[in-house]
């Protein structure tokens, strides 16, 4: 269930729908979609879905509550702190009722650009409260990390660690089909996802002004703004003339800019929210053969070193993102080595095979 999410959503949908459905379970997803509809099996009853928050956590919580009543599942598993309430009401009723939580909410509100600043705290609090409160009550968590699920040990009846690691497959080797790009003249860095001050954006187009003092570089933009209104200040920086910005696109075409880059870049400010997160997109640059520039948080610095897929840097300082891109670009062997090892760790480890399988045993925990 999900009032927030696009019914297509990657950890909803295309991960823990499908590996359920395949695996004989029944599912109905409750999601914003124009209308009912059935894809692979999965049933997909309509959520509506306004454009103000409020008015979305009224009606939309309302209209699932009311579908989940009709429906009478063994198990409802929700994706919002928004249906917190849903799920507690759904309780009441004797019925199993599951929380999944993709981050940590009341971190994110904190470096969240939608809410001004002299509400944050208080609705950072708020939320906690709310979580702290409503958990205990649940028949149990799926997080996404293992920093969330520490958090809510103290709260939590039954917890289970679902990672979102990628689905094997989608990009799997693509690398192999772009070895030669690496000693090329002209150099490609991608990143791909949602685009904001928080997620460094800044930062990267500053960087660009310097690297291509030194060697030609092109940064391949794919995401949406957020909020929208941030497009315009950055298509202002120097730097942007060296951006080439593809707005959303879809995996077909992602693909295809993962396979004319020679790096991906991930660097999220050091926001309380994202220090102990797993953002999908390292694991898609590893899964597509792509050496990694990430930020140095103490977490990634470990991961990215310990499994010799990338190098990590102040996200911060653009002098610092510049001189590594220069160093890192200026050695083709070595980059060729790293996109190879994180392609390798996905096939063998990080991948989305290993994490159904600790969904389909938490639920079976959960009927037993």
């Amino acid at each position: 269930m999900t009032s927030v999410h696009p019914w297509n959503d990657t950890r909803i949908f295309n991960k823990m729908c499908r590996s359920l459905a395949a695996d004989g379970g029944q599912v109905i997803l409750l999601a914003p979609i124009d209308k009912r509809t059935c894809i692979d099996g999965i049933n997909i009853f309509p959520v509506r879905r306004p454009a103000f928050r409020i008015m979305r956590m009224l009606i939309s919580s309302y209209q699932i509550f009311k579908y989940a009543r009709q429906i009478q599942a063994d198990i409802y598993h929700f994706h919002d702190p928004e249906l917190l309430f849903v799920g507690r009401a759904l309780r009441f009723t004797g019925r199993n009722v599951v929380y999944d939580v993709h981050e940590d909410y009341s971190n994110s509100i904190m470096s969240n650009d939608s809410i001004p600043d002299a509400l944050r705290t208080f609705a950072s609090a708020l939320t906690w409260a709310i979580e702290r409160n409503i958990i205990p009550k649940l028949n149990g968590t799926v997080s996404a990390t293992p920093g969330i699920a520490n958090k809510l040990a103290p709260y939590s009846v039954n917890s289970a660690i679902v990672n979102n690691y990628p689905v094997i497959g989608k990009m799997v080797l693509a690398k192999r089909k772009r070895l030669k790009s690496y000693s090329s003249s002209t150099h490609n860095l991608i990143y791909a996802g949602s685009i904001s001050l928080a997620r460094g954006i800044v930062e990267m187009v500053e960087a660009l002004v310097i690297v291509n003092k030194s060697i030609q570089c092109t940064l391949l933009l794919c995401g949406k703004y957020s909020p929208q209104e941030l497009e315009t200040r950055v298509r202002k920086l120097d730097g942007y003339e060296f951006v080439k910005y593809f707005g959303q696109i879809n995996r077909e075409e992602l693909s295809k800019r993962y396979r004319q880059s020679q790096m991906g870049i991930v660097l999220f400010h050091p926001e309380p929210n994202h220090i102990e997160s797993q953002p999908n997109k390292l694991y898609e640059y590893m899964e597509a053969g792509l050496p990694i520039l990430a930020s140095n948080f103490t977490q990634w610095q470990r991961f990215i070193s310990s499994n010799r897929i990338g190098v990590t840097v102040n996200p911060l300082d653009p002098l610092q993102i510049a001189n590594k891109i220069i160093h890192s670009l200026q050695d083709p062997e070595k980059l060729h080595e790293m996109g190879k090892n994180g392609n390798i760790m996905i096939q063998n480890r990080y991948n989305w095979e290993n994490e159904k399988q600790k969904l389909g045993q938490f639920y079976k925990n959960l009927l037993n």
